[in-house]
């Protein structure tokens, strides 16, 4: 038995007696200690994917704030389970038996990828000459409670998949699938340039049929959104009462400037025209929306750190500073990438400039950084800080969230974080960032070894 199939084989061992735990044990409240799975998420994913059993129209019929890949994704379970046609099932508090249903389903195509997860990994592991068993890092706490409660497991293996194609010379293949990441959740596109820089470089091929891969891929799943969208409604323009059916569309309202362009269209493409766009930009529109959360750097520093007043000038150059760091990473993109311990390094540390200096925080995050720190982690002080860095959102998380140490919840349904909570988020933001630090100084004791590298 080969060292892959090895660790590939522990990993389906693992995750198949926590799923059967997962399918077995009832699934802890909010309030409680929840060791393998939660349900807030799988619950949004069964209303997003519900476009399947009510036959509608994702984003234009069913709201979905998710890039398209990961909102077909959440329909996955339906084709294995009688669901109700009823759009009022899928509004509030979902039947019982039905979302028990969808929940361990969800959790089962998530296990599925997270097996497969482990195997990219430890295929990776020895194309870099590491031992495989490191693949086994994506099995540590969080990422195994997150993997199955989450969808970031999707991603991850996506972008692993691509780097493994990219590695082995499949440059096309690669830029495919990282672009379908994309799709699947957007922080996979800090990996374009570097990519493209290091088919340029590393590959020494042409980089512009790459980058025109990518745009075609964009192109297909996007366009397959307006396409379908754009159809849907200029069906319900012509039936009976459609201004109210119209009105009461979950998808976003164009904004004033396209609403004004598709006036100016011919009646007979104005509808599939406004139709289309308002479906392939919700997801767009709700995330450039979407406000900062406890947890994420912004709020430590503007509500916890400092008391800085809402929708003040510092407030908003704070913003500005974070975005800039948080997306800006991908400007070292210009220096040469000439193998893939490099590219992987870059990447890893352009996820955990995005991690560090989101306005917002997910926990799952976690699986981006480990599934790439994993190809070249030698410094022990990096390996500590990685696994520390994986048990302690777990335990703040799984653990400390449903103890008394969270803080009460109050009659209106509202918790009360306690100053414990908040500082948790402290340690956890001094911990990213101490990764954050080691992995540029990795970087840096790599780029010495260069002969064309350049203090700046």
């Amino acid at each position: 038995m080969s060292p892959v199939t090895r660790v590939t084989s522990i990993a389906v061992a693992i995750v198949g007696v926590l799923l059967a735990l997962v399918w077995w044990l009832p699934t802890p409240s909010d309030d409680s200690i929840r060791l393998l799975e939660d349900d807030h998420d799988r619950h949004v994913y069964f209303m997003r994917g519900s476009f399947q059993p009510l036959h509608a129209v994702p984003y234009l019929e069913v709201h979905s704030e998710y890039p398209e890949v990961a909102t077909w994704f959440c329909a996955i379970p339906y084709l294995f389970m009688d669901a109700p046609s009823d759009p009022k099932a899928y509004a509030g508090k979902p039947p019982a038996g039905v979302f028990e249903r969808y929940a361990n389903l969800y959790s089962t195509t998530m296990a599925i990828c997270l097996v497969l997860l482990v195997l990219i990994s430890a295929k990776l592991c020895e194309h870099f000459k590491r031992d495989p068993r490191w693949a086994l890092v994506m099995l540590l706490p969080s990422s195994l409670f997150f993997g199955f409660s989450r969808y970031d497991a999707l991603p991850v293996l996506i972008v692993s998949a691509s780097l493994l194609s990219l590695v082995k010379g499949r440059h096309l293949l690669a830029i495919f699938l990282v672009s379908l990441g994309v799709l699947t959740k957007w922080y996979a596109i800090l990996f374009l340039p570097f990519y493209l820089r290091y088919i340029a470089v590393g590959l020494k091929r042409p980089w512009l049929p790459a980058l025109a891969v990518s745009a075609a891929t964009a192109a297909l799943v996007v366009g397959t959104t307006f396409i379908s969208g754009g159809l849907r409604y200029a069906e319900i323009a012509k039936e009976p009462n459609a201004k109210a059916k119209i009105a009461s569309l979950p998808a976003a309202e164009l904004p004033r400037s396209l609403a004004a362009v598709a006036e100016k269209l011919p009646d007979g493409i104005r509808d599939f025209a406004t139709g289309g766009t308002r479906a392939a930009l919700t997801p767009y529109l709700k995330q450039s929306g979407r406000i900062s959360n406890p947890g994420g750097l912004y709020q430590q520093i503007s509500q916890q750190w400092f008391d800085i007043e809402l929708g003040s000038p510092l407030e908003a150059t704070i913003l500005r500073i974070l975005a800039l760091l948080q997306f800006g990473i991908m400007i070292l993109a210009i220096v040469r990438i000439q193998n893939p311990l490099q590219l992987a390094r870059y990447m890893c540390l352009a996820t955990a400039f995005f991690v560090l200096f989101a306005k917002f925080y997910s926990p799952q995050w976690v699986m981006w950084t480990n599934a790439l720190a994993l190809l070249f982690m030698r410094n022990r002080l990096l390996i500590g800080v990685s696994i520390a860095l994986d048990v302690f959102i777990w335990t703040q998380f799984s653990i400390v969230r449903g103890t008394w140490l969270r803080g009460p919840r109050n009659p209106d349904g509202i918790i009360a974080y306690s100053d414990f909570w908040y500082h948790l988020y402290d340690v956890r933001i001094a911990l990213t960032a101490m990764f954050t630090l080691l992995v540029a100084v990795a970087i840096l004791r790599d780029a010495k070894d260069d002969p064309e590298f350049s203090p700046a």
